[in-house]
C-alpha cells in the first residue's frame, strides 16, 4: 500500500513537474535521488526474493532509473506527454494486426511485425521515387508540384509584445489568452541573433513536414506539459554534417522573398545552460 502511494506521488510529480517553480525544477540531485529511491524500494519490498531470478531489464524500470539523468539533459522529467503517443500506437497496432493470424503468440507477433516493416518500407520507397523523379525533372522543392512543410495553425501560438517585453499566448483566432506564456528567455535571445533581425517575433508550436509527419515544440502542448521533438538537422559545414537537435520553436522569416519557414533548435551535444546553443535553421 505504501509503495502504491509513493509511486502515485512520483508519477504525479513527473506528470505535472512543469508547473513547479523554477528553483524546484532545477534541483536535479533531489529528482535523481527520488527516482532511484522509488526503484530501490520496489525491489526491496516487492520483488527481491534472495536469488537472481528477477529480470530487472525492463523498459519501465530502466526509464525510472534514468529520470534524474533525463531531467538534467532535457530540462524536464518527461520529454513529452505519452498519452498521445500511446493512443496512436494502440490505434496503429490494432489496424495493422487485424489481418494477422491468431495462431499462437509467435505467429501473431511475426506477422504483425512483418506488416509494420512492409508499410514503413513502402512509404520510404515512395518518398525515394518522388525524390528521384524531382531530381530527374530538375524540379526545385519549392515548386507547386512538390509538398512543402507548413504550420498547422494560421495564427502563431505566441507573439512577443514589445510594450510589455513579454510573450503573449494566442488562440486560433489571434486573441490574447490570460496568463504567462512560459517562453524561455534564451529563445528570445536566439531570435534577436537572426540575421537580418525580424520585425515581429512570432512562434509556432507545430509543423507538418512534406512526408506527412508532425514535429512539435511547445512549452505546454494541449495543456499537458512540454513537448519538444528531436530531429536530424543538416549543419553547415564542408561537407555538410547531420546531428540530432531538439526543436524549441518554429517561426517564419518574412524578411526574405519568398518567406522561409525556420526552426530554432538546441544542439544535443552542447550544454543546455548556454544560451548560445539555440540556433536557427531553415526547414
Amino acid at each position: 500500500m505504501y509503495f502504491l502511494e509513493y509511486l502515485l506521488c512520483f508519477h504525479a510529480f513527473c506528470r505535472y513537474s512543469y508547473t513547479l517553480p523554477s528553483k524546484l525544477q532545477e534541483q536535479e540531485e533531489v529528482i535523481d535521488f527520488g527516482s532511484r529511491t522509488v526503484v530501490q524500494y520496489y525491489f526491496k519490498k516487492m520483488v527481491y526474493r534472495g536469488n537472481n531470478s528477477v529480470d530487472s531489464r525492463t523498459t519501465k524500470i530502466h526509464a525510472n532509473k534514468r529520470v534524474g539523468q533525463n531531467h538534467k539533459c532535457l530540462g524536464t522529467c518527461m520529454h513529452a506527454d505519452c498519452q498521445t503517443g500511446e493512443r496512436l500506437l494502440k490505434t496503429k497496432a490494432k489496424s495493422i494486426s487485424s489481418t494477422a493470424q491468431q495462431r499462437g503468440n509467435n505467429i501473431f507477433e511475426k506477422q504483425t511485425m512483418d506488416r509494420v516493416l512492409e508499410e514503413i518500407l513502402m512509404k520510404k520507397f515512395e518518398m525515394e521515387l518522388m525524390e528521384r523523379r524531382r531530381l530527374k525533372e530538375n524540379v526545385p522543392p519549392e515548386s507547386n508540384g512538390a509538398r512543402k512543410a507548413s504550420f498547422t495553425r494560421r495564427v502563431p501560438s505566441f507573439r512577443y509584445n514589445t510594450e510589455t517585453s513579454q510573450w503573449d499566448q494566442l488562440d486560433r483566432k489571434g486573441r490574447t489568452l490570460p496568463g504567462k506564456a512560459g517562453i524561455d528567455e534564451a529563445i528570445l535571445e536566439a531570435f534577436q541573433r537572426v540575421d537580418p533581425p525580424l520585425e515581429l517575433y512570432e512562434i509556432h508550436c507545430e509543423v507538418k513536414m512534406h512526408d506527412g509527419s508532425y514535429i512539435r515544440a511547445s512549452p505546454n502542448y494541449k495543456r499537458s506539459g512540454p513537448w519538444y521533438d528531436f530531429a536530424i538537422v543538416k549543419w553547415e559545414a564542408k561537407p555538410p554534417v547531420y546531428y540530432p537537435a531538439r526543436c524549441v520553436a518554429f517561426f517564419e522569416n518574412k524578411s526574405v522573398s519568398p518567406p522561409q519557414m525556420m526552426a530554432t533548435v538546441h544542439g544535443a551535444d552542447v550544454d543546455k545552460t548556454d544560451p548560445q546553443v539555440l540556433v536557427s535553421s531553415g526547414i
